[in-house]
C-alpha cells in the first residue's frame, strides 16, 4: 500500500558515488520494497554455509575486510578471450593488435571488495616479443570518463603491466602512469604478464599535484549512455 511521505528531501548515491538530493514536492508516494533475493535460494546451502552467508551480509556497509572504499578504483574490465583470431595475432605480430582489431573478443570481469582483480584464471596469451617469464600475458581494459581535461594518474598495485594503451596510443609506465586526457570517455588496454596463480592487479585513478582534472571509472559505456539520456 502507498502511503505519504512526510520528509524535508531523502539522499541518495547514484552509480557514480554522488550523493543527490531529491525534494519532498517531488515525492508522489513510496512503497514497500520487496527482497530482492528469488525465493528458495538459500534452501540448499547447508547450515554452516548459510551461518557464513548471513555474517557476510551482515557485514556489509560497516569498516572491515568487507568494506568498500570510497577512492576511485576500478572495478569494472573486460578481459581479452581466448579465440584462434586473438592467438593467431598476438603470437605472430606482437600485443598491439589488442587495441585495434575489432574482431578480437572481450567478455566482462569485475574486481573483488577490495579492488583487486585476480588474474590466475583468465585468459591469456603466448606474445611474440613477450616479457613474461612464463610467457603468459593477460590483456584487460577498462573505461574512464575524464569530467574536466587534463593529466590523470593510474595507480597499478599487485603485477605490474608491461604495456598500456589509452585508446590505441602507447603510454609510458612506472608503478604508476600519468597520460593528458580531454574531456569524455576512454578506454584504457593493460597487457599484464602473470606468472603466478594467485596474481592480481589493482588500479586506481587519480589527479597529480596541481592538474586540474577529474576523472572517475566508469562501470561501463552502456550505464554512462543511459545516465546522461536521462
Amino acid at each position: 500500500m502507498n502511503r505519504p511521505v512526510a520528509l524535508v528531501a531523502i539522499s541518495e548515491r547514484t552509480v557514480f558515488d554522488e550523493e543527490i538530493e531529491i525534494p519532498k514536492n517531488s515525492i508522489e508516494s513510496v512503497e514497500e520494497g520487496m527482497s530482492l533475493m528469488p525465493g528458495g535460494l538459500t534452501d540448499l546451502l547447508t547450515s554452516g554455509e548459510l551461518a557464513d552467508l548471513i555474517a557476510f551480509l551482515s557485514a556489509l556497509g560497516e569498516e572491515g575486510p568487507y568494506a568498500i572504499s570510497t577512492r576511485p578504483v576500478v572495478r569494472s574490465w573486460e578481459v581479452l578471450m581466448d579465440t584462434p583470431t586473438a592467438k593467431e595475432n598476438l603470437r605472430a605480430t606482437g600485443m598491439e593488435p589488442v587495441v585495434y582489431n575489432g574482431e578480437f573478443s572481450w567478455s566482462k570481469v569485475y574486481s573483488k571488495v577490495s579492488g583487486d582483480l585476480p588474474l590466475g584464471e583468465l585468459p591469456s596469451f603466448r606474445v611474440y616479443g613477450s616479457y613474461s617469464g612464463s610467457g603468459s600475458t593477460v590483456f584487460v581494459r577498462f573505461q574512464i570518463e575524464a569530467l574536466s581535461e587534463g593529466r590523470v594518474d593510474f595507480k597499478f598495485t599487485g603485477s605490474q603491466p608491461v604495456s598500456a594503451w589509452v585508446g590505441t596510443e602507447e603510454i609510458e609506465l612506472g608503478d604508476h602512469a600519468a597520460v593528458d586526457l580531454e574531456k569524455g570517455a576512454h578506454t584504457v588496454t593493460l597487457a599484464i604478464p602473470v606468472d603466478e596463480p594467485d596474481a592480481v592487479i589493482h588500479c586506481e585513478i587519480g589527479e597529480p599535484e596541481g592538474s586540474s582534472a577529474r576523472a572517475r571509472p566508469l562501470l561501463c559505456m552502456w550505464v554512462v549512455f543511459q545516465y546522461e539520456k536521462w
